[in-house]
């Protein structure tokens, strides 16, 4: 009884730090959006090259992420994230010494290469340290650190940087980062591959294969394919989302930027909160069986909808703050369950790499060609950008759809109620 509380302690402690992780990671990805004018002036950088700041970060992630997952299923998990959490936020603190623009621009390539590995290192460590019933809620917890990161830069590196210089942002920014890092290696303790997983679910995959073996897998498991559409889908919506959420409020219910900034943190808040609902609707979901995560996660697709079209086409600021709050709870509903259900399907020695495939195509397709898509479609059809968000909003149904087959396919090679262990969480590898 001692050493399952002790496990339980642990793992709820692992999870407060890797909740924490996660929100460095947010911080900082999107500290330089905050500090935009001031490098601009600086090097006297054009549109163009600041915008290669972001097509750099995603190439760069892009280019090692599934490198990373294959990595992450053959080595120590927990010293693999702090050397990576060091990477990372030692690169944003160094961003704040560049001497030149190619210097900045570097330096945040490194900065995506790191952070690649960290939502697939993450994940993969919590698949491990709760049994699959309670690893929505983990996973929903963990995400909420995301909308939490994204105000906490606007609003902490805005006041850094018109105190003190934008170089100064970087620098607050990554040094939280390198003191994490440090707590991770002294504290946390790695757990077992597999040990939370139930007896009764064999995949036949026992040790991490080559990585083309991994993504053969991958492309044999109709479930991990089908949730692979549905998250991207899913994180397309919601990158199209914040980029384009204050442009309709400014145009159409003339807000001040101010005025935008508030209600976009007043939205990171209903995410937060969506992040959390939704993992704990999982859990209570999987008493069942965990496949049920695919149902909660397809209902909050769902639901999405009508807040986004009805805030994109609102005549009424009234209207558009109700769209806002709505649209951001459900789109950060999906989460938990979503990565929830791919991490329980996936075999626990392949689950890095799984998680990192699913990483690629949402930073390449969701965060790349979303909102591009999206401000095409505005250019070029009737109704402009109300037009386009609705009809970004509207893909949520097909994600949805791509949940329940997944849900479906689950049932099929996830065992029923087996998954629910009440007396304790991971072993922990010594």
């Amino acid at each position: 009884m001692k050493d399952t509380v002790s496990m339980t302690r642990h793992s709820n402690w692992a999870l407060a730090l890797l909740t924490g992780v996660y929100l460095v990671n947010a911080v900082d990805r999107q500290i330089i959006s905050v500090v935009m004018e001031p490098i601009r002036h600086e090097f006297n950088a054009s549109d163009k090259m600041l915008g290669a700041t972001a097509l750099g970060y995603s190439i760069a992630f892009a280019v090692t992420c599934l490198p990373v997952g294959w990595l992450i299923d053959r080595t120590r998990r927990v010293r693999l994230l702090a050397a990576l959490l060091a990477a990372w936020s030692g690169l944003t603190a160094l961003s704040g010494f560049a001497t030149s623009f190619v210097f900045l621009l570097l330096a945040r390539a490194g900065v995506g290469a790191a952070e690649a590995g960290a939502s697939p290192t993450i994940i993969s460590l919590i698949s491990d340290y709760f049994e699959p019933r309670r690893r929505s809620f983990a996973i929903g917890v963990c995400y909420m650190s995301t909308a939490f990161g994204v105000s906490a830069s606007f609003l902490i590196g805005s006041l850094v940087a018109s105190a003190h210089g934008w170089r100064a942002a970087f620098w607050v920014a990554g040094i939280p980062g390198l003191l994490l890092a440090g707590a991770i290696v002294s504290t946390l303790r790695e757990p077992a591959r597999g040990a939370s997983d139930s007896s009764e679910y064999s995949t036949g995959v026992s040790v991490a294969p080559p990585m083309f073996g991994a993504l053969a897998h991958i492309r044999r498991d109709r479930a991990l394919l089908h949730l692979t559409i549905a998250i991207t889908l899913s994180a397309l919506v919601f990158a199209s989302l914040w980029i384009w959420c204050g442009s309709i409020l400014i145009r159409f219910h003339r807000f001040s930027l101010t005025e935008v900034g508030q209600l976009v943190a007043v939205g990171g808040l209903f995410q937060a909160a969506g992040s959390w609902l939704g993992g704990y609707l999982g859990q209570y979901a999987a008493k069942k069986s965990t496949a049920n995560f695919g149902y909660v996660a397809a209902i909050c697709a769902f639901l999405a909808v009508p807040f986004g079209i009805g805030f994109a086409l609102s005549t009424t600021t009234v209207g558009a703050v109700i769209g806002v709050c709505g649209m951001s709870l459900f789109n950060g509903g999906w989460t938990g369950p979503g990565f929830g259900l791919a991490v329980t399907v996936a075999p626990a020695p392949v689950r890095g790499i799984v998680v990192a495939f699913i990483q690629l195509f949402v930073n390449l397709i969701g965060a790349g060609v979303g909102p591009f898509l999206t401000g095409a479609m505005s250019d070029s059809m009737p109704g402009g950008l109300q037009a386009a968000v609705s009809l970004t909003f509207a893909l949520n149904l097909w994600s949805g759809v791509h949940y329940l087959i997944a849900t479906k396919v689950a049932k099929e090679i996830l065992p029923k109620n087996a998954p629910i262990q009440e007396t304790g969480n991971a072993q922990l590898a010594h």
